[in-house]
């Protein structure tokens, strides 16, 4: 059902198998839930995923089995930052052994949430970590997930690896070819990065061909929760070129699938941002300054620097819009320090230095 593109079916039959499993069978009935979760999570429904995963996880005992499911639940929790991501990837990794798949995984995990909190020096010691472990004998969507997140950070460094990004995306479409990338790494495909590469170094047409080659991977595979990323990154892209009406079109559209997927408190803030700044270019004040407001909270209350930094950019961009200079400031700077404190190469990550110098 799952590879016919039916994943709200496929939840269903695995929860009548879970429900048919012999109680004193509880490593079947983990690994059936393990599955349930991953199609309840592909077909919108991410509170039943997390729960799904939560009891399993309650139900085991320390170990590689445990440390796969918590890795699993890390991966469905974005952007939750501390409590969802870095707090259960830490456990998973004390408790993976030797299991290279598992230990790359958890580590690639780590480098995001490095990179959100503004830790470029971390970010590339776990990318490093991640890529030592990913064999090619790991499962393809492991080491092209690995690959790709440590060509990114090397990107950010101004070190590019063009060779690196392609051979991981080869790895992505191979295992894609088999399964939802759910099943591997949920989010931010290498595609994807590839599409961020080129969006950051101001090449808006090969990023607009990239991350519209991956929406249409993803109706292809029903990855539904999924598309909420990648049409953010085309909101983002939109908004770059100056196409205001069409990048609001994308924001609201990513909204409305954080809304039925029951993540608004969680990921509510990286949409935010979006709409906010193509409110913002369309006139639409109010809005706009609502919007990002709201975002700069959310994504403190979730741990979240990058996304808070994108909002505060906003709203300096709003300020600086309006001539209101004092409120500018007071917005652009914590937008520039995060740039300062994550000292990357790349200088158009969140375009506010600009701004901030006007």
């Amino acid at each position: 059902a799952r590879m016919r593109g039916a994943p709200d079916a496929a939840a269903e039959l695995a929860d009548l198998a879970s429900e048919m499993t012999p109680s004193s069978d509880d490593e079947d009935l983990r690994r059936r839930q393990l599955g349930a979760a991953e199609y309840h999570f592909d077909a919108g429904d991410a509170p039943r995923a997390h729960r799904l995963l939560r009891d399993a996880i309650a139900s085991c005992p320390p170990g590689v089995e445990r440390a796969e499911m918590l890795y699993r639940l890390a991966s469905m929790s974005w952007m939750n930052l501390i409590d969802g991501v870095r707090a259960p990837s830490t456990q998973a990794l004390a408790e993976a052994g030797e299991d290279a798949g598992l230990r790359s995984g958890i580590h690639n995990a780590l480098t995001w949430v490095a990179f959100y909190l503004g830790d470029l020096g971390e970010a590339s010691r776990h990318a490093r970590e991640s890529a030592k472990w990913a064999s090619p004998a790991v499962d393809p969507a492991v080491r092209a997930d690995a690959l790709a997140t440590l060509s990114f950070i090397e990107f950010l460094r101004g070190r590019p690896d063009p060779a690196l990004m392609s051979e991981a995306i080869d790895l992505q479409d191979l295992s894609m070819a088999q399964s939802s990338w759910t099943e591997g790494a949920v989010y931010t495909t290498p595609r994807s990065i590839q599409g961020l590469e080129h969006m950051w170094s101001g090449r808006l047409t090969e990023a607009r061909a990239v991350f519209e080659h991956e929406l249409d991977e993803y109706e292809q595979h029903a990855m539904y929760t999924v598309r909420q990323e990648v049409l953010c990154y085309l909101a983002e892209l939109e908004c770059r070129a100056g196409r205001w009406q069409l990048a609001a079109g994308y924001a609201g559209e990513a909204m409305e699938i954080i809304e039925e997927s029951g993540q608004t408190a969680t990921q509510s803030h990286v949409v935010l941002f979006n709409q906010a700044w193509a409110a913002a270019g369309i006139g639409l004040v109010d809005d706009a300054r609502r919007m990002a407001t709201t975002g700069v909270r959310l994504a403190e209350e979730n741990g979240d620097r990058f996304n808070a930094a994108w909002n505060h950019a906003v709203l300096g961009f709003l300020g600086l819009s309006l001539q209101d200079f004092e409120a500018a400031r007071v917005h652009l700077e914590p937008a520039v320090r995060y740039l300062e404190r994550l000292n990357a190469i790349e200088p158009a990550i969140i375009p506010c230095v600009p701004d901030l110098i006007e």
